[in-house]
């Protein structure tokens, strides 16, 4: 939905503006999405330093803790890969979101080249 917003908000910014209403809907309707992802992107970083703390607070635990379940739980964190996922349905991963900012730009600039031939 993210991909959908910025798209269209970009493609609003091709043509003229002339109500001050519409101006100002604009920029905070703007701005507001693109916190919206700068979060995203932020929180979707902690998590993954998160796991990384796991892992490593698994490594250093005392021998005299280590058992079955905690041996299991380190090779569960050390071999599973880390991406956020909707119900298991799909995993986004970092470069996925790569993928989705080069999406970005080059509709953005298929939009430009065709917004420039028809005018």
């Amino acid at each position: 939905m993210d991909l959908y917003f910025v798209l269209l908000q970009l493609y609003k910014t091709l043509r003229p503006i002339e109500s001050v209403v519409e101006k100002v809907y604009f920029y905070i309707s703007f701005g507001l999405l693109l916190l919206r992802i700068f979060c995203l992107c932020i929180f979707g970083g902690a998590v993954f330093e998160e796991w990384k703390d796991i892992r490593f607070y698994l490594n250093t635990i005392a021998t005299s803790a280590y058992n079955l379940e905690i041996e299991r739980l380190t090779n569960h964190v050390a071999t599973w890969e880390l991406s956020l996922s909707g119900k298991n349905f799909f995993s986004i991963s970092r470069g996925l979101i790569l993928q989705m900012a080069g999406a970005i730009v080059t509709y953005e600039l298929v939009l430009i080249q065709f917004s420039s031939s028809t005018t």
